[in-house]
């Protein structure tokens, strides 16, 4: 699991390093997470925002409890690169504060 983008990195530095988090960090609570017997909490959802609906069909996401200054979770979507059964390849391309 890596980051899709360096972009991508550079806009959740900017949205989580209030609360102390920065990419690497997020992908680490997202691996520990999900690794942690947590798989049922990811959720697929079919891609409708523009200007992706073009590009994908679905992203993936879960919202993380437990983060300090984040009552709601830590909200992180990914997409699904390659659907292999045995090694799926995940990209990480947002995270923020849970707003609802």
């Amino acid at each position: 699991m890596e980051w899709q983008s360096e972009k991508d990195m550079r806009r959740v530095q900017a949205a989580l390093s209030s609360y102390g988090l920065d990419p690497e960090m997020v992908k680490r609570l997202m691996i520990e997470y999900v690794f942690n017997g947590n798989e049922d909490q990811v959720r697929q959802r079919r891609e409708e925002r523009e200007p992706w609906r073009n590009e994908r069909d679905y992203y993936y996401c879960v919202v993380i409890p437990g983060v300090e200054g984040m009552p709601r979770g830590l909200f992180v979507e990914m997409i699904l690169v390659d659907e292999d059964e045995d090694l799926p390849e995940v990209r990480l391309v947002n995270a923020h504060k849970q707003s609802s």
